[in-house]
């Protein structure tokens, strides 16, 4: 009734076919951080992509999104000065590593300390204002996918 040939291309298009909507699935479903040990700043760092599938999971309103927009540029501007020091801290802290004076290595380590409480300051800061502008229901439905998201990687 068929050929040989059209049997094989009809099961090859029904294995690709399964494999996309496995990867779909997956897709729909993941959690916003990667699993696996991740570090704190990995976790609390806004990113665009977080932020976009926030909005959707939260069904944000077009306000909500215009208020997520001006914290996310606040945060940016905010995070920018933590950043640069953090780099410049870790750079010195490589240098200065050949060396063994203890008290400037020990420097070196609450210099970068210093930075990154400031990043993380400033990351705590958004989202205490993200969480502010959301409504009860919206205020739930994020914390819930924060479990599901710390669940999934950690």
């Amino acid at each position: 009734m068929f050929s040989k040939t059209t049997k094989i291309l009809a099961i090859v298009f029904v294995a690709i076919l399964a494999l996309a909507v496995v990867a779909y699935t997956r897709a729909k479903h993941r959690p916003l951080q990667p699993r696996g040990p991740v570090s704190i700043e990995a976790r609390l760092f806004p990113t665009r992509a977080k932020l976009r599938i926030l909005s959707r999971r939260l069904k944000l309103t077009d306000d909500q999104i215009a208020q997520v927009r001006t914290l996310g540029q606040s945060f940016r501007t905010d995070v920018q000065p933590g950043i640069q020091a953090a780099i410049a801290a870790r750079q010195a802290f490589k240098a200065d590593a050949v060396n063994t004076d203890e008290a400037r290595l020990r420097a070196d380590v609450d210099s970068i300390t210093q930075a990154n409480k400031q990043i993380l300051n400033s990351e705590v800061t958004f989202w205490l204002g993200f969480k502010k502008m959301l409504t009860p229901d919206q205020q739930q439905k994020l914390l819930k996918q924060l479990g599901d998201t710390q669940e999934a990687g950690e």
